[in-house]
């Protein structure tokens, strides 16, 4: 039942916007063609009154009433002419064409006919589905009129054709439209399986996952999608691995390490696009409803894999800009108090899951700085995120503070948490660099965040550090200078 519930809302998803399209297309059609068929009518006409008006010039003028009638007669064979009047120049009728001449010596009280009697050249009217159209006849002087009134009836069968065949041509479109929809919904489930177990495996670290699903639509794209990103980012991690150990093992290959780094920036980049394809497409699938309890716990897991795997890219990004020296800073004069309680809201639910208690002691003279509001709250979150991950359950604390010293500015993050061992305190700030293997499998992380932090910290001019016992608790300082030095003054937006 919710497979057809999947299948009906994304069927009429599809139909819409091509009924929207059609009947726009139509309208359009339709005016123009419609211009068209009169345009082209008043072109005959036109050249169908300038051919007889030479005809009828010496009868006329001689009053030749058998031969005047003999012309219209001619004129009258195309089924689409209704009357022909040959006038006096005041505008009574002499003929026209019947036998019975009942308008003869009248003068047409119709006001097409009175500005046909005023008008110097040929005067075209269109009304009731009518094209009326009357010339003067000029020999020296104005000797009389003549005037033909056209039906345009045939050219309403000519629309009313064009629309059957829109409307014919729409309903195949539509038909076909919706088959085509209605296949490709009713294979989406499967997919999302495979989907979904590839996103656990590469959750877990194991890059090599490939998802297996031939198909030549958007699943399939999605998949290929997928595989394309798992062997990039398995790519993109080995590189930057390989970065930093030659840096470590050789000085001089410093300018090799930021060409890698610029590389790495751009990769990641990349990677962007195709795993927010993969967010876009469950989050468009989630919203569009009915799915069964089992599919949408399996596109929730789709979900969470995903967006931990753009957390990781982003963080690779930031810190391959840093590296590379591409990172700006949009430095600001902003609230200290303000930033530090919005990231510590960011981790209140959290923390309150594990009854842990987060404290803030805030210094009262420290009210502005000047730094970059985003990558500031990025380096608070990150300290703060692992102080709440490594607490102890059950009556932890986390403590930030923040004082003022002279013109620097020092944020502190305490946890009672299970602390850090000193031959592991020089690995904190390395990238991918994670202090316990079996630490790390049950909490979780890239070991990026740490390293992050200190890149941002240094582009603030500041420092970072770190104290630690083991089995009691951990706290890291950063120190910034409260006003951003004299070559970023440029950037700052000053303001209370």
């Amino acid at each position: 039942m919710a497979i057809r519930k999947i299948s009906y809302k994304l069927t009429v998803l599809a139909i819409v916007p091509v009924i929207l399209s059609m009947v726009v297309f139509g309208s359009i059609s339709y005016v123009i063609f419609k211009e068209q068929l009169i345009n082209e009518r008043i072109e005959e006409t036109t050249s169908l009154i300038d051919l007889s008006s030479q005809e009828i010039k010496n009868p006329l003028y001689f009053l030749d009433i058998s031969k005047l009638n003999s012309i219209i007669k001619n004129i009258k064979k195309n089924p689409n002419i209704l009357a022909v009047y040959i006038m006096e120049p005041d505008g009574r009728v002499i003929t026209d064409g019947t036998p019975e001449n009942k308008f003869y010596n009248q003068i047409l009280d119709d006001e097409f006919s009175k500005k046909s009697i005023i008008s110097d050249g040929t005067y075209i009217e269109i009304e009731d589905n009518i094209i009326r159209i009357s010339t003067p006849e000029i020999i020296n002087e104005k000797i009389g009129i003549i005037r033909i009134d056209y039906s345009l009836n045939e050219l309403d069968r000519a629309l009313q054709n064009l629309i059957v065949l829109l409307m014919a041509v729409g309903t195949l479109i539509i038909l076909v439209v919706a088959s085509i929809d209605i296949f490709i919904s009713r294979n989406i489930s499967k997919p999302i399986i495979g989907l979904r177990d590839a996103s656990f495996e590469i959750a877990k670290g194991n890059f090599g996952t490939k998802i297996e699903i031939r198909s030549n639509d958007e699943i399939g794209e999605l998949a290929e999608a997928f595989n394309k990103m798992a062997q990039d980012l398995q790519r993109s991690i080995a590189e930057l691995k390989r970065t930093e150990e030659i840096r470590h093992e050789n000085e001089h290959l410093i300018y090799a390490s930021k060409l890698k780094s610029e590389f790495l920036a751009i990769m990641s980049h990349e990677l962007r696009t195709p795993l927010n394809s993969i967010i876009g497409f469950s989050e468009l699938l989630k919203m569009g409803g009915g799915l069964s309890e089992k599919q949408e716990h399996y596109l929730d897991n789709v979900l969470t894999s995903s967006k931990f795997l753009l957390g990781l890219i982003n963080e690779i990004l930031d810190l391959s800009k840093v590296e590379a020296g591409k990172m700006e800073l949009a430095i600001e004069k902003v609230s200290v108090p303000a930033m530090i309680n919005e990231t510590v809201m960011l981790l209140k639910e959290k923390a309150a899951k594990s009854n842990i208690n987060l404290i803030k002691n805030l210094d009262t003279e420290l009210d502005f700085i000047e730094v970059d509001p985003q990558r500031f709250k990025q380096i608070l979150f990150n300290l703060l995120s692992n102080a709440v991950k490594f607490s102890k359950p059950e009556g932890g604390t986390v403590t930030v503070t923040s004082e003022r010293e002279g013109n620097m500015a020092k944020f502190q993050v305490s946890d009672t948490g299970i602390g850090i061992m000193e031959e592991d305190m020089g690995k904190l700030f390395k990238a991918f660099d994670q202090l316990d293997t079996g630490i790390s499998r049950k909490y979780g992380g890239t070991g990026l965040g740490l390293a992050i932090s200190k890149k941002m910290v240094e582009l603030h001019d500041g420092k970072i550090m770190a104290e630690s016992k083991y089995g009691v608790g951990s706290m890291f300082t950063f120190i910034l200078p409260i006003e951003a030095k004299a070559r970023d003054k440029n950037k700052i937006t000053r303001g209370d």
